[in-house]
C-alpha cells in the first residue's frame, strides 16, 4: 500500500504540472464531481479529450469527442460564452 501511495502522489503531480502548462499560466482546471459535471454539462459542452476507440468504448452521451491535436480545429466551432468541460 505504502508503494501504491508513492505511485499516485507521483502520478498527481505530473498531471499537475501537464495542468498548469495547459492552462498558460492562469488557473488549473479544478476536478468536477458526478453531480457537478451533469450540471455542468447541462449548460454548456462536455468533451471528451482521448482516443477515438476510448471515446467508441465509452463516454458520456451527447459528449464530444476530440484529441488535444484536434482541439485547436475544433474550439472555433463552439459557441464562445458556453462552459466547456473537458
Amino acid at each position: 500500500m505504502d508503494l501504491l501511495h508513492i505511485v499516485i502522489e507521483r502520478n498527481l503531480a505530473l498531471v499537475e504540472r501537464i495542468l498548469r502548462g495547459l492552462s498558460g499560466g492562469e488557473d488549473t482546471p479544478e476536478p468536477v464531481s458526478r453531480t457537478g459535471l451533469a450540471a455542468r454539462f447541462a449548460a454548456g459542452y462536455a468533451l471528451n479529450v482521448i482516443p477515438a476507440d476510448e471515446y467508441a468504448a465509452g463516454h458520456i452521451p451527447g459528449a464530444l469527442n476530440a484529441t488535444l491535436a484536434q482541439l485547436e480545429e475544433l474550439l472555433p466551432s463552439l459557441a464562445p460564452d458556453v462552459e466547456i468541460v473537458a
